[in-house]
């Protein structure tokens, strides 16, 4: 009598053997049409970090219940307020791309407003209505130039603003009627830097300080018989302003005078205007630039000003760059500036007074960090409010107890990232059980290169004790390629490329053993090269002079087989090490490769994806009578890199991308024909994808949505029982 496993093993083949009749008894269709699968395609955000690595200005403010509320914008128009128990962060505007110069007030009755540029340049205002946002759009702007924005909100709750359009050079105060948006401009050449700054007295009349092109600092203000506008001084910058209780303006801006940077604090008296210098930078070796001033005055009308160095070196390693934060407040014998220790780099920084009068400096850190460094009686505290990044080049890996690994490298923080996260029976994952960061070179001993233009990027693979090894490049590390083993919770890292000439890296890949044994083939100008890991400080195997766009995969012998293209014969080419050494072969006459990735199905059979031409995908498996190849796509604008992974029944699955680069694509076989499944059209081209199975055989895709800053997750979501699977029974 049949076992119980052998009647279920038997349902399972009588029940692939019901869809293979089906799809034979449906019309004849083309090769390239899409198939029924049992199942269907899931989409889920893997990792979508915040991004505001193009930092412009942003707004903080504490409202009237003394609550610290920070708008800042590049990706979308976030929003962030201060509670007992952290900071909680919303979307304001999800455009893409909303968000730049944002600036913000709230009014009386603690309601928040806040003006800002979208992405198609349009000036727009967003008030909160009770139940959320309500957002319109004012007029266009150009994105040439930052529109150097202002905000205010009066006792009423009416918004007042200023903005400058780079169209026309001009400067315009607009304040909302129930009519629509009644506008006066104020000037026909104003300067186009951070915010305007803008100001209500306690008549709710508007005040505004601004600068011109050409270098001269404004103060306009608003009276019964028009506005009166008063040049002040010279100025290179954008102005701040602010109104004490007694309604006289106090106005802070930089200048620059016989070869002196400096900025400089301006209050109106009886006289005309009195100035002071708050901060000079004299060293001839250092151009000193003052931005982005920010203006607030205690309940004492003590002015307080936080400020935006930007220091260009010009002797010691001309050209770089450093922009660092400084508050200053004005002192009885003078003003009293803070550098930090170290000083505090960063840009953007925006000011408030909390209601205990203490200084809260917003900045954006130089890690994409957004901070809020504030005094307390103990010193200066700082306390994260966002943490954004872009996490790119994703790889994606799934060991045998179906847990997926992963990794990426973070343009925003510039730091590597690694995933762990165990799926579900159904091939889901509830949420990330592990999100860890690593830097690039935690060992200090390593010799450090010129900073090359090669993009970042990181390979993984997990050994059977689901350790992750991981090889990386990363720019400023020059030329060496970076190998990053983890013990407990550390990460360590050490060279790969230290035995090799010198010449940069152009492609990688990696796969590990049974015994954790890591091997890597590499490819630089002097061709392909093989490690192991245990003689990354030793010998080295040269496979190919001509070689490049390797791909290493392992047998069930654990015997490394390297892919490669010959760039001077065009062949396919594989490299397998036997017990008498390195055995080459090409595969093809010559082919016009643009990419290849190679993998063994369960049987040992290798196959390879090709991408020729940028025009087609070529499958390439080996079989009994020798290698069988098909046309996987034809498309017209196809792009690398392409992933391949095979089922332990041979079934392939390939992703690539079509059209530029922005059509995700995936691609497999029903018996012998192809079928495509368009995956996701991006905004713009994002070549970084990643491919895996599942234990049951599923396909799972990490890649990268370049305009939105996101990794995103899409995997094949299997139906009971798991085994039917389509293909795999197609190919029973």
């Amino acid at each position: 009598m049949p076992s119980s496993r052998t009647s279920f093993s038997s349902l399972l083949w009588l029940a692939g053997l019901l869809w293979a009749l089906l799809l034979l008894a449906a019309p004849s269709r083309p090769a390239s049409a899409q198939s029924s699968l049992p199942g269907s395609w899931q989409s889920s955000c893997f990792d979508c970090p915040h991004f505001f690595l193009d930092r412009t200005p942003q707004s903080a403010f504490f409202d009237p219940s003394g609550t610290l509320h920070v708008f800042y914008g590049g990706e979308q128009l976030y929003h962030a307020a201060a509670h007992d128990t952290g900071w909680t962060v919303e979307v304001v505007d999800a455009t893409l791309g909303a968000g730049r110069s944002a600036t913000a007030a709230a009014d009386p009755s603690g309601q928040l407003h806040v003006l800002y540029l979208d992405a198609g340049g349009w000036l727009r205002y967003a008030h909160q209505n009770g139940t959320g946002w309500q957002s319109e759009a004012i007029l266009p702007l150009s994105l040439g130039t930052l529109p150097s924005l202002g905000l205010a909100v009066d006792p009423l709750g009416v918004p007042h603003i200023a903005f400058r359009s780079d169209i026309d050079s001009g400067l315009f105060y607009a304040v909302r009627t129930t009519s629509g948006w009644q506008t006066t401009q104020l000037s026909t050449a104003a300067a186009a830097l951070c915010h305007t700054g803008l100001a209500l007295d306690t008549a709710g009349e508007p005040h505004v300080a601004y600068t011109t092109q050409t270098g001269r600092l404004h103060y306009a203000h608003a009276t019964p018989g028009g506005w009166i506008d008063t040049e002040i001084a010279s100025a290179s910058s954008s102005a701040a302003l602010a109104l004490d209780t007694q309604n006289t303006p106090h106005i802070v801006a930089a200048d620059q005078e016989n070869g002196v940077s400096s900025l400089v604090y301006y209050v109106a008296d009886q006289g005309g205007w009195r100035s002071e210098r708050i901060d000079a930078l004299t060293n001839s070796s250092t151009r000193f630039d003052v931005r982005c001033p920010s203006l607030r005055l205690a309940n004492d009308n003590t002015p307080h000003v936080a400020y935006q160095l930007d220091l260009t070196s010009v002797v010691y390693l001309p050209g770089a760059q450093i922009s660092e934060v400084r508050y200053a407040v004005q002192q009885p014998d003078g003003w009293q500036v803070v550098v930090g220790t170290p000083p505090y780099n960063g840009t953007a920084p925006s000011l408030a007074l909390a209601p205990d009068q203490s200084p809260h400096v917003l900045l954006a850190v130089a890690s994409m960090q957004l901070t809020d460094l504030h005094l307390t009686p103990n010193g200066w505290q700082t306390d994260l409010v966002d943490l954004g990044g872009a996490p790119t080049g994703p790889s994606l890996f799934l060991d045998g107890a179906s847990t997926l690994h992963a990794a990426a490298f973070d343009q925003g923080t510039r730091q590597f990232l690694y995933y762990r996260s165990p799926l579900s029976p159904d091939a889901t994952y509830s949420t990330l059980t592990e999100r860890t960061v690593f830097l690039p070179s935690a060992d200090a001993s390593l010799p450090t290169q010129q900073p090359q233009l090669l993009p970042p990027g990181i390979r993984l693979a997990v050994d059977p004790q689901q350790q992750p090894h991981l090889v990386s490049s990363f720019p400023d590390r020059g030329n060496d390629l970076l190998y990053h083993t983890r013990t407990d919770l550390e990460w360590e890292v050490r060279p790969v490329l230290s035995s090799v000439p010198t010449c940069e890296t152009d492609d990688w890949d990696i796969a590990v053993d049974s015994s954790g044994l890591l091997h890597v083939a590499v490819s630089n100008q002097l061709g392909v090269f093989y490690f192991a890991s245990t003689d990354f400080f030793g010998s080295y195997v040269w496979l190919d002079p001509d070689g490049s766009q390797p791909s290493i995969a392992l047998d069930s012998a654990q015997h490394p087989t390297v892919a490669y293209a010959n760039t001077n014969s065009g062949h396919p080419m594989l490299a397998t090490l036997t017990a008498s050494g390195w055995f080459t072969q090409p595969l093809l006459p010559t082919l016009p490769i643009a990419d290849l990735q190679l993998a063994f199905d369960g049987a040992d059979n290798p196959a390879l994806a090709l991408v020729l031409s940028d025009t087609h995908i070529l499958l390439l498996r080996s079989t009994l009578t020798g290698w069988m190849s098909t046309t996987l796509d034809t498309a017209t604008a196809l792009s690398g890199p392409i992933d391949l992974a095979i089922a332990a029944t041979g079934v392939p699955h390939v992703i690539y991308y079509a059209q530029a680069g922005r059509q995700l694509s995936y691609a497999t076989l029903a018996g012998d024909l192809p079928v495509r499944y368009p995956l996701d059209t991006l905004a713009v081209a994002s070549p970084a994808a990643s491919l895996a199975l599942d234990r049951w055989g599923a396909p799972h895709v990490l890649y990268e949505d370049a305009a939105h800053h996101d990794l995103n997750h899409l995997y094949w979501q299997v139906v009971w029982p798991h085994s039917v699977y389509l293909p795999t029974l197609l190919r029973q």
